[in-house]
């Protein structure tokens, strides 16, 4: 019923690999075949001769039974690890998803972004899995969504808030951890124009009101962010938090209200719910968590919802009075 002891899957796992390859084909539209030709493809560039994995249409189509509901006698019964890196890479997924983690594990996969730079495109798919699967992300974040403001906004705070790399002389990795995260918001954004059109989920934001007093007043690490993109941030907010067409909401908390929330979330930089299927948390300087597991989903969700519960602006027209009126208060220098 789980990983063997050199990290092959048997027994039950299977049937969550199996689910997720086959949801994975479907989402690119290949077929068994163009998947044995790609992994094909793969193996001979990353396996020596004697450690590479065969995977051919038929070895496909014996893991893929594993998803049936009845499952036949020729099922595959075991996919070594050699196997489960093939199929990962080759689908652009992480080999922890892949094998599944609500019911085999309570520890949650730890990534650092900033030293693994394929792991911003596994974070975009396993959002967009769950927003997919639940209809939403409730969020709280330290700061605006990367979506949420013009990209020259998110660059000017992320050069702050990285900055400290500089004085390390980690120029490279600062400029690197930037466009990482600039590159999100912009796959972000894509996806919310998409999502305009389809409906498919709805994306919360909730923040603390000092945050975004701070973007008013140009303090913290908004301070070499000017003033007409600080308005202009404003001005995206109330236009994307106005109408459901983007499926975009915005809640503001203030700090006073829920002042053990605020201490237990200083650590963090970001920390999601999806329904009750999925929790993702981000922690200062780029490293990411998340689990599927059952219990600590439910943990979280606890927080996010008495944080929407406690908050002071909850209501579109509250929300978006309090956006036009710190866009009021920056004022020409």
């Amino acid at each position: 019923m789980a990983l063997t002891a050199d990290g092959d899957v048997a027994n039950g796992r299977l049937k969550c690999l199996a689910e997720r390859v086959r949801s994975q084909m479907q989402h690119l539209k290949i077929s068994a075949t163009e998947l044995a030709r790609r992994t094909d493809t793969l193996a001979n560039d990353i396996f020596p001769d004697e450690t590479r994995p065969n995977l051919t249409r038929e070895r496909i189509t014996k893991i893929l039974m594993n998803a049936q509901t009845h499952i036949g006698k020729g099922a595959a019964k075991i996919v070594s690890a050699q196997e489960i890196f093939l199929l990962a890479e080759t689908l652009e997924l992480s080999k922890e998803w892949l094998t599944g983690q609500t019911k085999y594990t309570n520890a949650p996969v730890l990534w650092d972004v900033a030293s693994e730079p394929e792991i911003g495109k596994q974070i975009f798919q396993l959002m967009t899995h769950y927003e997919e699967l639940t209809g939403e992300t409730i969020v709280w974040g330290e700061s605006l969504l990367y979506s949420l403001p013009p990209t020259e906004f998110v660059r000017g705070y992320y050069e702050s808030y990285f900055g400290e790399l500089d004085e390390l002389d980690m120029h490279t990795e600062k400029e690197n951890l930037v466009a990482r995260y600039e590159n999100f918001g912009n796959m972000q954004r894509k996806q919310m124009a998409e999502n305009a059109k389809k409906r498919k989920w709805m994306r919360t934001q909730i923040i603390f009101l000092s945050e975004l007093e701070r973007i008013a007043e140009g303090g913290g690490h908004y301070t070499k962010i000017s003033q007409p993109i600080r308005r202009k941030c404003f001005e995206n907010l109330r236009k994307l938090t106005a109408d459901d067409l983007w499926g975009m909401r915005l809640i503001v908390t203030k700090d006073e209200d829920v002042p053990q929330i605020k201490r237990f979330l200083c650590d963090y930089d970001r920390f999601s719910v999806n329904g009750d299927k999925f929790t993702m948390w981000c922690y200062h300087l780029g490293k990411v968590a998340w689990s599927e597991n059952e219990n600590q989903v439910l943990r979280h969700r606890k927080i996010i919802d008495e944080l929407v519960e406690r908050s002071a602006y909850r209501e579109r027209e509250e929300v978006s009075a309090l956006l036009s009126r710190l866009c009021e208060e920056i004022t020409e220098s």
